[in-house]
Order: C-alpha cells, then structure tokens, then sequence
C-alpha cells in the first residue's frame, strides 16, 4: 500500500526509487528465506505504482570477527559483493526475458567499507592519522557491524553516487568530520562507484557456478557452520 501511494501528504504523489536490503547472512536468506521471491515482489509493487520507478539492492556487510585484524573480514566481502549483484542478476534476466525495460541496481556498501579500510591500512588516508588497525575500525564501527557517524556519512555518498550516478563532490558534512576528510570521502565514494560500474557482473551461469564451487565454501566457512558446504553446493547445483 505505502508503494502504491506514498502516506505522507508533504512527498510526491509516487516514489521513483526504492532502496532495499536484506540480512547480511547472504547464503542462508537465499536458501531458505526466498531473498529472490521478496526481492522481485517489491520491485513489481514499486513498478505498478510507477513504470519509471528503479529499485537499488543494498549490499549489507557481515559483522567483524575481529577488529585488530579485519583481513579475513575483508577477504570474504570481496568475495561476497560479486554475490549480492547476483540476486540482481538472477531477476534482471527474468524481467529481460518478459520484455521489461526495468532493472534492480546494486549499492555496493560492504565494498566500500572495505575499500575504505584497506586504503587507509596502506597508504593511510585524510582524516586516518592511525596506525592501528583497531582504531581505524572503531572509527567506522561502534561495535562489531553497525557504524559510527562517520561510517554512515561515508556510506550514505556510496548511495548518493550509486543512487543518482553523480559525484557527491561539494556535499553536506556533518560538523564533527572535517572539511579535508569530507572532501576525502566524497572523492572515494564516486571512485567506489565508478569501479563498481566498470567491473562487469557476473553472468547467471558464472554467478551459480562461482557460488556453488566456491561462494558455499568461503560463505559457511567464514560463519563458522562448515557442516552446510555440502547442502550448500547440492542447493546451487540445479540454481
């Protein structure tokens, strides 16, 4: 209903983009919970009300094991954003073969996080004047997934940029992040979003062949459940 007709007098008369997330424990909302089935159910809802309308999936990340050391943190959501747009995939070859002009879009949220991170662990980065692993994590994570201010400043340029495909150059701060780390930030966001458009998707034959031979492995192995490999790689045999 709130799709079909936005419930607040004060916005438009309808929604032209709608933003959407899953949990972040990607393989087992996939299997067992029909992320596929929702995802397209709420796209076709947006679609209804408005045929312009475009719906982003937002690329979640999963929680740090440990924050003095994120590399393997890292390493499996490098191998996890290629599977997010996969689900975007999956429907966009449905709604291609009905005929249909619209698509689903990715936010790639947990790359851009761990581009951040890694660029700051290397080369250092504006505003990063640490040394520590753990304190560049505690700058963008209160806890060990959801972010502090300026985790989410950083994060919500990612969706700008990927949202309007336009820089977030010149944006809005908040006034605890200064001026030079802003502009920092804004600058990563647009290069994020640009890497993203000119890497390519994986097609649906290499997206269920890169789950089923080693997405299973690295997903249940990084969540510490071994035990599901197996059911897992059966389950993307006949995707």
């Amino acid at each position: 209903a709130e799709l079909a007709q936005p419930s607040r007098p004060e916005w438009p008369a309808r929604y032209d983009a709608l933003i959407i997330t899953e949990r972040h424990d990607l393989l087992g909302s996939l299997i067992w919970e029909d992320t596929l089935f929702y995802l397209r159910h709420f796209h076709d809802k947006l679609v209804e009300a408005n045929p312009t309308a475009n719906t982003w999936l937002y690329q979640p990340w999963w929680s740090i094991p440990d924050k003095n050391n994120p590399h393997s943190w890292m390493d499996y959501e490098r191998a996890a954003s290629p599977i997010w747009r996969c689900l975007a995939t999956r429907i966009n070859f449905d709604l291609q073969t009905q005929g249909r002009p619209d698509r689903i879009f990715t936010i790639p949220a947990n790359q851009a996080l761990v581009t951040l991170v890694d660029r700051s662990l290397k080369a250092g980065f504006e505003g990063f004047s640490m040394t520590s692993a753990r304190t560049i994590m505690d700058a963008l994570f209160r806890d060990d997934v959801h972010l502090t201010r300026l985790g989410s400043y950083y994060l919500a340029l990612v969706t700008y940029a990927s949202v309007f495909k336009s820089s977030p150059q010149g944006a809005w701060a908040p006034t605890e992040v200064p001026a030079k780390q802003a502009q920092a930030l804004q600058n990563l966001a647009w290069d994020v979003f640009q890497q993203e458009t000119a890497t390519a998707a994986l097609s649906l034959g290499q997206c269920k062949n890169s789950i089923r031979t080693s997405f299973c492995s690295i997903f249940w192995s990084f969540v510490k459940r071994p035990e599901q490999i197996r059911a897992c790689q059966q389950h993307f045999n006949s995707w």
